[in-house]
């Protein structure tokens, strides 16, 4: 059986929307107030446990909402895996970190990495017009070492 893994769906002030999947399936979670800082130190591709949720039907749909006794547990970090991926959309981007569209294995999935490391890797500067110079530049093929969603190495494949 496929460990149960998070994945993001939406954030709100005081909600957090997640998405857990195993091999059976995947179900919403909804996380309200408090709640919303349990998930604080875990990315995309942990494997969590959640307790203490109550069930909630609406159009045929069954979800998961918090209560003052729900608690999020992360029982295993995402593994770090070393991968060829092309780089074919950014999502949006600032001077700290840049969200952006990576297909893999005829995937596509959304990755965050360092800005300032995807600035060196395509040779551009922060300074200037940084986005639209990316732009220009994808789809972009590379070798990267990841963990989850998140891009820790990157080198344009040979």
């Amino acid at each position: 059986m496929k460990p149960i893994q998070l994945k993001i769906k939406q954030m709100k002030k005081d909600k957090l929307d997640f998405e857990l999947e195993d091999d059976t399936g995947s179900i919403r979670i909804s996380l309200w107030g408090e709640g919303t800082r349990h998930l604080e130190g875990i990315s995309v591709g942990d494997v969590i446990r959640v307790n203490n949720l109550k069930t909630n039907r609406f159009r045929d749909t069954v979800s998961l909402n918090s209560t003052d006794l729900t608690r999020t547990t992360k029982v295993q970090s995402a593994a770090v895996q070393n991968v060829v991926l092309t780089i074919i959309g950014i999502i949006k981007s600032d001077r700290i970190s840049t969200e952006l569209e990576g297909e893999i294995n005829n995937q596509v999935k959304m990755f965050v990495v360092a800005t300032p490391l995807l600035a060196e890797r395509f040779g551009l500067s922060l300074e200037d017009d940084f986005e639209p110079k990316l732009l220009e530049r994808i789809p972009f093929p590379a070798e990267a070492e990841i963990q989850g969603n998140e891009i820790r190495k990157l080198k344009a494949a040979a």
